[in-house]
């Protein structure tokens, strides 16, 4: 395959993968919301919105509950999974994991809108919240739909292949015997990490304010749901905070980066490097998103951006990746450190 018809195969898998898991999904989630807002007027006011591990309804809510989660996680989660991927995947970039990012945003759209309107539907009619009939049969059919239609997404999408350069190793940074060379940089997330990072945080805490609503509604008081919903949303916040900024080190005794935050980190020892290059990363089509990642394939990652970033191979195999500027200096340093060493 020549160099461009790669560049041609890759711009059509993306312009499928843009139809097919982004704007199709959002479409299906608002035919959901819609159909939900048509069974409202047969339902009562107070529904079940909840339901135990025994299928019976243990918790209630108002109706509007179901239409108005169904826009939300409906339109967000397309974008928070697939708008990334979508908008910051280029012709030149690297191969990405496109048909599991489709597979994923249509097993939770479909999951969730056949679930929410199917319960919804089922309370119709009914003289109160508490005759809802079990859940059960129903989370079933809506798990199946959800594989069958993840599945088609999966084969109507193809991922974007490979452009098929190997990078070249850039030249080694002078280094004189017995002098001292050290290079420092930041890494700091992009406005598009930020903005996903941000998508992430403000779905957390919605879904703790939706949890202490719907048990303060139901028992008087926010409940255990409540606590679950915000120690999650503590983890997301410590997620955010600890993946912003990375400081990177390169010196004669190796690769430093660690977290503004100081936590996560890692040192890798010069003697440890077989091999230090230049390579273009697309943060969430080669590693599902940005912070400290782990991709089949592309080993760990630091990934605070598209683009530049410096790559180390192990002696033993495995890789380690951060996307930085001016990498190119940093991988020539530390050649440079090991043709010192030789002389």
């Amino acid at each position: 395959m020549t160099a461009t018809s790669v560049l041609e195969e890759r711009d059509r898998a993306i312009r499928r993968f843009r139809i097919v898991a982004l704007a199709a999904p959002i479409v299906v989630s608002a035919i959901f919301a819609i159909a939900q807002l048509a069974i409202l007027p047969g339902v009562p006011e107070v529904v079940a919105i909840h339901w135990g591990a025994d299928g019976r309804p243990d918790g209630f809510g108002p109706a509007w509950t179901f239409p108005a989660l169904s826009m939300a996680l409906g339109a967000g989660l397309p974008l928070l999974i697939a708008a990334p991927a979508a908008l910051g995947a280029r012709p030149d970039g690297s191969r990405g994991p496109l048909r599991v990012s489709a597979a994923m945003v249509w097993f939770l759209v479909v999951f969730l809108g056949t679930l929410s309107t199917g319960a919804l539907a089922a309370q119709a009619g009914l003289a109160g919240a508490g005759d809802s009939p079990e859940i059960l049969p129903l989370l079933g059919i809506s798990v199946l739909l959800a594989v069958v239609a993840s599945l088609a997404a999966w084969l109507i999408v193809r991922d974007a292949p490979a452009a098929g350069k190997t990078p070249e190793p850039p030249a080694a940074v002078p280094v004189a015997p017995g002098e001292r060379a050290v290079w420092l940089q930041t890494a700091t997330v992009s406005r598009a990490g930020l903005v996903v990072l941000g998508l992430a945080l403000v779905f957390a805490l919605g879904s703790a304010v939706v949890a202490a609503v719907t048990e303060t509604g139901r028992i008087g008081a926010p409940g255990a749901g409540s606590l679950i919903s915000v120690g999650v949303t503590l983890l997301v916040m410590l997620a955010v905070a600890t993946t912003i900024v990375f400081r990177v080190r390169v010196d004669d005794e190796g690769l430093h980066v660690r977290s503004a935050m100081a936590w996560p980190g890692v040192r890798i020892a010069r003697g440890e490097i077989a091999r230090a290059e230049v390579v273009h990363v697309e943060p969430f089509a080669e590693y599902g998103g940005w912070g400290w990642r782990v991709a089949l394939g592309s080993g760990t990652g630091v990934v605070t951006r598209r683009g530049e970033a410096l790559r180390i191979t192990r002696r033993d195999g495995r890789v380690f990746t951060i996307t930085v500027d001016d990498a190119a200096t940093a991988a020539g340093l530390l050649r440079g450190f090991d043709e010192r060493k030789d002389e």
